[in-house]
C-alpha cells in the first residue's frame, strides 16, 4: 500500500473527492494507488497540495513534489507529512 492511500484515508477523503481536489481523473488516482500507473511530477505535486502534504515524514525534509506519497507503507509513512 502506498503512503498516498494512507494519507487519503487519514483525512477521510474518498478517491473521488481527492481526485476532484487534485484535478485528476478518479480512474487515474485509482490506478496510481494500485501502483499500475507511473506518478508524473505534476500529479504528485497536485496530490501533495490537495492533501496539505509538505514534508516527507520519513526524512523530515520538505517534499513539495509529494515523492514520499509514493513510498510504500513498509518504508514508513510517518506522521502524515505534518512534521515541523
Amino acid at each position: 500500500m502506498l503512503c498516498l492511500t494512507v494519507e487519503r484515508k487519514k483525512r477521510g477523503l474518498s478517491q473521488t473527492k481527492l481526485a476532484q481536489l487534485a484535478d485528476i481523473h478518479p480512474s487515474t488516482l485509482s490506478r496510481l494507488e494500485a501502483g499500475k500507473l507511473y506518478a508524473y511530477q505534476g500529479w504528485r505535486r497536485r496530490l501533495a497540495q490537495a492533501l496539505g502534504y509538505e514534508r516527507n515524514p520519513r526524512t523530515g525534509e520538505l517534499d513539495p513534489d509529494g515523492e514520499g506519497l509514493f513510498e510504500t507503507i513498509d518504508t514508513g509513512c510517518g506522521d502524515g507529512g505534518q512534521a515541523a
